[in-house]
């Protein structure tokens, strides 16, 4: 008998790619819809598929956004355990959204003030203004 790592438990990409998975199999049935077999399989596997988890999260906000109100609500509202997952699950991804167009919306700001101001300086000003800032 080989060698296993049964023992491991999973990490946090590998649980929330199952998390995820198990989610799309849920909706996707409740839509009575082809579950894709890698997502079946992510599923069902005690560590899920790290490797197409942002795929899987890709593929279940597109499924959630595309769908219509009553439907979705039918769904992510439903009193089961699968749908009180699917509700915690879009809940987190919104607020997880939310915060990256603020990171975002955050850096692109900042690259416009910096791109402003070096518009202001001479470009030996700006040497100057960077030197500067490598040495604090």
């Amino acid at each position: 008998m080989g060698c296993r790592n049964d023992y491991t438990p999973p990490n946090r990409q590998q649980a929330y790619s199952k998390l995820t998975c198990e989610c799309i199999v849920y909706a996707l049935t409740k839509l009575e819809r082809k579950i894709p077999t890698w997502i079946a399989q992510a599923a069902k596997a005690e560590y899920g598929n790290a490797d197409r988890c942002e795929e899987a999260t890709i593929k279940l906000c597109d499924l959630l956004k595309g769908l219509p109100l009553d439907t979705f609500n039918d769904i992510v509202y439903d009193r089961t355990k699968e749908a009180r997952a699917l509700a915690n699950w879009w809940d987190e991804h919104q607020e997880e959204d939310r915060k990256r167009e603020e990171r975002e919306a955050e850096k692109k700001r900042q690259r416009q003030l910096v791109k402003s101001a070096k518009a202001m300086l001479t470009d030996e000003e700006w040497k100057a203004v960077l030197e500067y800032a490598k040495q604090r």
